[in-house]
């Protein structure tokens, strides 16, 4: 409550009233309005209280965004750095994945090992060959003694493919020689000791040679021709003063086998009957190849020929063939890839796998009793 005097201007020296309530604000409704300041009022020097608020506010708004700036600069140069960094692991990160990831697995054989392999026109090592290569296709060359494979072979990442190679064979240019006679008998070929009787020599140059056997005037000199990869056989006469009949053994199987008679080699079943003298004998049959070895006792008349049959047992074979094929084995149907611990005799067999999208395939395997055989073929290629 304002309590000033007013002193009225017609009652001069009258005692002052009591004011009334105090001007309000103009805009408030009830409230008088105040007289307006002259305009040469000191008052009306000072700027209104609303405008230096508002300047008040300005300048603290201004602060605020010149520090807002600031720190949006520095945000921004924190995403170019991060954005930088992002781009650097993204172009070293696929390579890395791509190496890991982007491999596949391609093994190579061949009928004969030893042969050179080729990817891409670099070597990499000799059959058999399993190596680790970048999805995609590749060349690969085959360089055997007799000739030389070319392959477009797919890699698919993470898989793994066999390619078997058949190679030409070469040539064979040597033969065997076995040679029976009354044991330790020394053997002479073409003027160079050879052992003693009986012996079967390995890697004879095919064509014709001249064979001694036994010493001084018991000697027997004889001419025999070695065929190219097959097997020459000579006979000695035995002694008169042994007074022992002549006989002979037959060894009928089906793989190649060679024959012992107390502990000497006395021959091998490829050829038709091996000379023996007459009585009791036991052979040993052996393939060290096939890891095959069997006792027989036979008993040989005087002049006459005793047959060995043999029934060789069995071994383990192990197919399987991209896409698929249907597996015959010596032209016997035996299932559908893959096929597992099938029953094979030991032995050479030939493997034929059929397709009808693609051309039939044959391989040859050799199954022992060394371990199972394993065959994968891609028929793709």
């Amino acid at each position: 409550m304002d309590t000033r005097a007013v002193t009225p201007p017609d009652r001069p020296g009258a005692p002052p009233e009591p004011a009334g309530p105090s001007a309000g604000p103009a805009d408030v409704a009830g409230w008088p309005l105040a007289p307006d300041l002259a305009m040469d009022d000191p008052l009306s020097e000072f700027a209104n209280e609303s405008d230096v608020v508002r300047r008040v506010r300005g300048v603290k708004t201004s602060s605020r965004a010149r520090v807002a700036a600031k720190w949006a600069i520095v945000a921004a140069a924190a995403v170019v750095i991060v954005a930088l960094g992002l781009a650097a692991a993204w172009r070293w990160w696929p390579a890395r994945a791509t190496a890991s990831a982007g491999m596949g697995t391609v093994a190579i054989e061949t009928s004969r090992p030893g042969a050179t392999v080729l990817v891409d026109g670099r070597e990499r090592g000799a059959t058999p060959l399993t190596l680790s290569l970048q999805a995609g296709t590749h060349t690969v060359t085959v360089n055997g003694p007799t000739g030389r494979r070319e392959l477009s072979v797919t890699v698919v990442a993470g898989t793994q493919i066999v390619h078997h190679v058949e190679l030409a064979d070469a040539a064979p240019t040597t033969g065997r020689l076995q040679i029976s006679g009354p044991a330790g008998a020394p053997i002479v070929l073409d003027g160079t000791a050879r052992g003693v009787t009986p012996a079967e020599l390995t890697d004879v140059p095919a064509g014709e040679h001249t064979v001694t056997i036994g010493e001084g005037a018991a000697a027997v000199t004889q001419r025999v021709a070695v065929p190219a990869g097959g097997v020459a056989m000579v006979l000695v006469p035995l002694r008169q003063a042994d007074r022992q009949a002549p006989a002979w053994i037959s060894v009928v199987a089906p793989i190649e086998l060679q024959v012992f008679d107390g502990g000497a080699l006395i021959g091998n079943s490829t050829t038709s009957r091996i000379l023996v003298l007459a009585g009791r004998h036991t052979i040993n049959l052996v393939n060290a190849e096939l890891k095959y070895q069997e006792a027989r006792t036979v008993d040989v008349e005087a002049g006459r020929v005793a047959t060995v049959r043999v029934e060789v047992p069995n071994g383990v074979l192990h197919v399987n063939a991209v896409p698929w094929a249907e597996v015959f084995v010596d032209g016997q149907r035996v299932g559908e890839t893959p096929i597992a611990n099938l029953a094979v005799p030991i032995g050479a067999h030939e493997i034929t796998l059929r397709n009808p999208k693609f051309p039939e395939q044959k391989r040859s395997v050799v199954i022992s009793l060394a371990g199972p055989t394993r065959l994968g073929v891609d028929l793709r290629q």
